[in-house]
């Protein structure tokens, strides 16, 4: 489940990729806006479904113009005003900001309204105080970094699948400190997550987890790729 800023290129790049995500059945990107959704990534979200692929829809935003309280209200409503939830699934972020009270009663009423729509917990780092097990309901899966933190919460969200999540990506402030840097590993999770005890694997890809709202004038151009090689998959970079 690659977790992404839904950026315009970003949702693109989802969008091309869609027909191999439909094959596969193996894939589900997780799309967290940063700013208003707009008719183009309405379009765009509608080409993925029409390729048969889907992902998953971050309902309250941990960064970007929509982490302001009540924003996640605004996002959902669109959500559902643009059938959005008809082909693609909902994510909820569980953080120290999450309002899950009211976030429930939402979808609770959304779900009686007739839209039905698949329904998962993306456990952050900063862990919210006030979830429950039995917060949410018809709940999927569980996205976390350790399988033992849904657990935490009691049943029947602690019996859940869970999706390991992680950040493996070492990012730097610029892209000119990538200069003389090796090949390395990104990740060993691919081959061993079943026999740890996880129904997939989620990370923020060549991206990282930290967030930058715009950019500047790229002084140093860096292309860092992923490839598989036996057990691990190995990160390198092309440097320009």
């Amino acid at each position: 489940m690659p977790r992404l800023r839904a950026r315009q290129h970003e949702v693109f790049a989802v969008r091309n990729c869609a027909s191999s995500f439909a094959a596969s059945s193996r894939v589900t990107p997780i799309l967290e806006p940063v700013a208003a959704p707009n008719d183009l990534f309405t379009r765009r979200l509608g080409t993925i479904a029409e390729e048969g692929a889907n992902c998953d829809l971050v309902l309250n935003p941990s960064v970007g113009d929509l982490r302001s309280k009540g924003s996640w209200r605004e996002l959902g409503d669109y959500y559902l005003e643009n059938d959005l939830l008809k082909h693609h699934g909902l994510a909820v972020l569980s953080n120290a900001d999450a309002d899950h009270a009211a976030m429930s009663r939402w979808i609770s009423e959304a779900r009686g309204a007739g839209h039905q729509f698949t329904l998962d917990i993306v456990h952050e780092l900063d862990l919210s105080v006030t979830l429950q097990g039995a917060t949410y309901h018809g709940v999927r899966w569980n996205i976390a970094e350790d399988r033992t933190v849904p657990a935490s919460y009691g049943l029947p969200l602690g019996g859940l699948p869970v999706v390991w999540a992680n950040d493996p990506f070492p990012s730097l402030p610029r892209n000119r400190e990538y200069v003389g840097r090796e090949e390395g590993i990104f990740s060993t999770r691919v081959a061993g997550y079943k026999s740890a005890g996880y129904l997939g694997v989620s990370d923020f890809l060549t991206l990282g987890r930290g967030y930058q709202p715009g950019g500047g004038p790229a002084y140093a151009v860096v292309i860092h790729f992923t490839y598989e090689s036996g057990d691990v998959v190995r990160l390198t970079q092309i440097r320009g």
